[in-house]
């Protein structure tokens, strides 16, 4: 009867469904009475949704019948059966997270290699308008790909998931979260996503990814498949158990997005999940490992070398341990971080209120979803080819002339001249020049991040990184939230690097030797720690990112 109630009133005040706060209920009427201290009651139609969902049960059984059965042979037997199980599942789930990151990244290449090479081969020939019309509809066609993916699979596969896995491990039961179907969606969403212009990255996906193969796995069984593996998967079948195991996909989930086995563990611990133990914390580390080694294993043996990652990981940068600065930089640094804690400040209240205006909006009908990944491709679509074609008579410079403007004109102690530039030419006349707007909105956003990394003084204008660090914001801020699945870590990261590179060049201006590259690294920590709040998990994954010692 109360339920009625509930949607009688639900439908009396309000006619769509987002949240509508009432504005009295009188003590009487009241159908959730608390005599808790501080607490409130919550509106009635929020309250019925609240008792539509579950909490786990993380409890340990603990009688006289479960200790004497402790002592029993049968129980060691199966204990021992359990533990080299459990070993045996966490190494599993970093291989098949490693090898499913590894194709993530390859179906990426192939979509972005098309999409790049369709355009220049148009403006070979001349054909300008074409060229545009043709990355336009590519654009469009992925990121539509990506939506209609989400609309099949279900909502809980757009996104990056993070929240939903977050919530998951800390008790509450989020029925769809480790499913087959939202798996498959995510997969597909971020690959199409991400291969087209939108401001998002693959990495953030990685993580609730990885949490699916870890509950999935563990558990042996799948509504979806109507499959149930033997009864050597009952015990793992508790929500205990399938909270260690999702708590290590995510961080499995980590380390093969950056190859960052430590900083998997880290960020798992600080920010997924509320329960952790010291055996959770080794089997998880050795999930990690694996992770990484699966990427790093499929990306040497079949490239040679592949176009935007050295050494591991979806997103690597191979900077030196040898890049020093100074002791009084030190301050300089504090007001990166000052500032990225600023800009993550402003996205967060600018995005609740344009993601606030989307649920009341465009969540009514999916259609409209699509509609809405339609306008902003268009819209960034015109910015990102547009900005580098009205600049390419003015902008283009020549790529041989940065070798005499490397970090060994930078460093006081020797140190590696190490470019790591992989320039684009696009609206330039010669393959010997390159474009600074071209390199920064037309680019893949990791291979962008690369090139900010780089070891040069002047790779790119001051005024050309002030320009895309506006526009490129605003895209972010505009982008997530949208029907795709789709993370904020490299977005961040391209964030946090532009400004950290702003500074670095406005310095080098006042003061000699001065590397840029450094202080890009900073900002993009910076940056991402100032959105998601997270300390030392983004430090060690940064480290581990740039390959230092």
């Amino acid at each position: 009867m109360q339920a009625h109630r509930i949607l009688e009133l639900e439908d009396d005040s309000r006619e769509n469904e987002s949240f509508v706060d009432f504005e009295h209920v009188d003590s009487d009427e009241d159908i959730f009475p608390t005599s808790r201290r501080n607490s409130r009651s919550h509106p009635l139609v929020q309250q019925a949704r609240l008792d539509a969902n579950e909490s786990a049960d993380y409890r340990t059984p603990d009688d006289d019948i479960q200790r004497f059965y402790y002592k029993t042979e049968n129980h060691k037997v199966r204990n021992m059966q359990k533990v080299v199980g459990k070993w045996f599942i966490f190494s599993l789930v970093g291989f098949i997270t490693g090898l499913i990151a590894f194709g993530i990244k390859k179906s990426i290449d192939i979509l972005q290699e098309f999409k790049s090479m369709s355009v220049e081969n148009l403006l070979e020939e001349g054909k300008t308008t074409a060229a545009f019309f043709a990355y336009w509809g590519i654009c469009t066609l992925y990121a539509l790909a990506g939506g209609v993916m989400v609309l099949i699979c279900g909502p809980l596969s757009g996104g990056s998931g993070i929240p939903e896995v977050k919530g998951f491990l800390n008790g509450v039961v989020i029925h769809g979260v480790i499913n087959i179907k939202t798996f498959i969606g995510k997969v597909i969403s971020i690959i199409f996503s991400f291969s087209s212009c939108l401001a998002l990255g693959p990495e953030g996906p990685m993580v609730h990814i990885g949490s699916m193969v870890g509950g999935g796995l563990s558990s042996g069984k799948s509504k979806t498949l109507h499959l149930r593996l033997p009864r050597v998967f009952e015990v793992l079948r508790t929500d205990k158990e399938q909270r260690d195991f999702i708590s290590s996909g995510a961080a499995a989930g980590i380390a093969a997005a950056f190859g960052a086995p430590i900083g998997g563990v880290l960020f798992a611990l600080e920010e997924t999940s509320s329960f952790w133990s010291r055996e959770l914390t080794w089997r998880t580390f050795f999930g990690t490992m694996v992770a990484s080694f699966t990427v790093n294993f499929f990306f040497k043996f079949t490239t040679a070398k592949t176009s935007y990652v050295e050494d591991y990981g979806l997103l690597t940068f191979g900077l030196s341990s040898k890049a020093l600065y100074r002791s009084e930089e030190l301050i300089v640094f504090a007001l990166l971080g000052i500032i990225g804690g600023l800009l993550g400040g402003l996205f967060v209240k600018l995005n609740i209120s344009l993601n606030r205006w989307r649920r009341d909006n465009l969540r009514k009908k999916g259609w409209m979803g699509l509609l809405e990944i339609f306008v902003l491709v268009t819209i960034c679509s015109i910015i990102t080819f547009t900005i580098p074609l009205a600049t390419s008579s003015t902008q283009c410079r020549s790529i041989a002339a940065l070798s005499n403007r490397t970090v060994v004109n930078v460093c006081v102690n020797p140190c590696d001249k190490n470019l790591t530039l992989n320039l684009a030419s696009t609206f330039c006349e010669s393959k010997e020049l390159y474009n600074d707007y071209t390199n920064l909105f037309m680019i893949p956003q990791d291979r962008a991040l690369k090139n900010l990394f780089s070891r040069t003084t002047d790779v790119f204008t001051t005024h050309s990184l002030l320009v895309f660090l506006f526009v490129y914001f605003i895209q972010v801020v505009v982008t997530a939230g949208i029907l795709n699945a789709g993370g904020l870590f490299v977005p961040m990261m391209l964030v946090g690097a532009t400004y950290g590179r702003v500074i670095g060049r406005l310095l080098g201006h006042y003061f000699d030797k001065m590397d840029p590259s450094i202080y890009a690294l900073v900002g993009s920590a910076a940056m991402m720690s100032g959105f998601s709040r997270s300390t030392i998990s983004l430090v060690v994954i940064v480290v581990e990112l740039t390959a230092s010692e």
